[in-house]
């Protein structure tokens, strides 16, 4: 959710007129940019594994596999800028994609398959704000088209499309979001998990605490904002830079939604390994 402003020189030999707001529209649309975290967990345990995922729309199916508690996780996230000084004011479309895998790196006895890939495109423009408020900015909100699936067939086929909004709020060491979603719902004989948002809620707020570019401690929230059967999920990232842009990564998870395979699937897990960028 980096926030490049748009630039714009003058000179002499510049184009005008159509050329120019052209060239302005589509500006710095070949830079890829870190997205959220990229990173990789080469040790990562996991407490129960999954064995027979299940909806209300499929009975339980084991896995082709069985599944152990050591896995690798890694994640994979850019976004690509398409169109700056899109309507009026600092505003920029941009394409981002994410995926996130889940490798059984250690199960040599099934020879060590990918257990779930989520995929995850995304369209959306931000606003830059820089509003002053208390100790800090006010830096930009975002809205847009989210899709995200594991891509696989029944019964283990898992997706959803949302409208996603968000926030973001920055001091000196700290940077806090608020992204809440709005699920687009496909009929329900075409819905894989039609029950998700009573897991996934209809949100996250996430929180990072990291000065002077340091240590970096994040916080993920997610509720499903119910009084009965209650669920809350949370995400703990520390990284900390050991070489260059290399930084050790430690992440806890607890709650639901850590992979769409296990959505209304408790997991707990720790995994230890290097990231990139503190990104949310």
């Amino acid at each position: 959710m980096a926030h490049p402003h748009a630039e714009g020189t003058t000179s002499q030999n510049s184009p005008s007129g159509d050329d120019q707001a052209r060239e302005h529209l589509f500006s710095d649309s070949s830079i890829f940019q870190p997205h959220r975290r990229n990173y990789l967990l080469p040790i990562s345990w996991i407490s129960s594994p999954n064995q027979a995922p299940e909806t209300p729309t499929y009975s339980p199916k084991p896995h082709g596999e069985t599944l152990e508690q050591e896995e690798a996780k890694f994640q994979l996230s850019f976004r690509l800028p398409l169109l700056t000084g899109v309507f009026e004011g600092p505003n920029r479309l941009w394409f981002g994609y994410t995926q996130l895998a889940f490798w059984q790196m250690y199960n040599t006895d099934e020879s060590s398959p990918f257990r779930e890939i989520n995929f995850e495109p995304e369209i959306f423009l931000t606003h830059d704000l820089d509003w002053e408020l208390g100790p800090g900015q006010l830096e930009l909100i975002t809205i847009g088209y989210n899709h995200e699936s594991n891509g696989r067939e029944e019964p283990f086929s898992r997706s959803w499309n949302r409208i996603k909004a968000g926030a973001v709020y920055r001091t000196d060491n700290w940077t806090l979001t608020l992204e809440p979603w709005y699920r687009l719902k496909p009929s329900r004989a075409e819905d894989d998990n039609p029950d998700i948002d009573r897991y996934l809620g209809y949100g996250e707020f996430n929180a990072v605490y990291n000065p002077a570019g340091t240590h970096a401690l994040g916080i993920t929230l997610m509720n499903n904002l119910r009084d009965e059967q209650n669920r809350t999920s949370v995400a703990l990232n520390w990284s900390f830079p050991i070489s260059g842009s290399i930084k050790a990564h430690v992440q806890y998870y607890n709650g639901y939604g850590e992979s769409l395979i296990d959505y209304n699937e408790r997991t707990h897990r720790i995994g230890l390994g290097f990231s990139l960028n503190d990104w949310l």
